[in-house]
């Protein structure tokens, strides 16, 4: 999915946002997702817990993104960082360099 988040120029501060999951101990699977919006990193880090979810096929015990999903889209307050670890990822919403 691609979105567009305006055009900034350098002297613009612009704060980043980094969401993304690992296995603690090893190497992300994927590069973590850089934002410069924290609505949309959020948003982003809410669907993959969902999809991860979804995943795990009819029956399955849910170990805790359903959960996580929903306190990151109603609880979590603005601008926040996150992170927890879920079954056997850890997952993270923080503020880059």
């Amino acid at each position: 999915m691609v979105r567009h988040y305006g055009v900034y120029t350098v002297t613009d501060e612009v704060d980043i946002w980094v969401a993304g999951w690992n296995m603690p101990g090893y190497m992300p699977d994927n590069p973590p997702f850089l934002f410069v919006d924290w609505d949309n990193a959020r948003d982003y880090l809410a669907e993959e817990m969902e999809r991860a979810l979804d995943e795990m096929g009819e029956g399955a015990e849910d170990p805790g993104y359903a959960e996580a999903a929903e306190y990151l889209v109603h609880k979590l307050p603005g601008n926040a960082e996150y992170g927890q670890t879920i079954g056997a990822y850890h997952w993270f919403l923080t503020k880059g360099a």
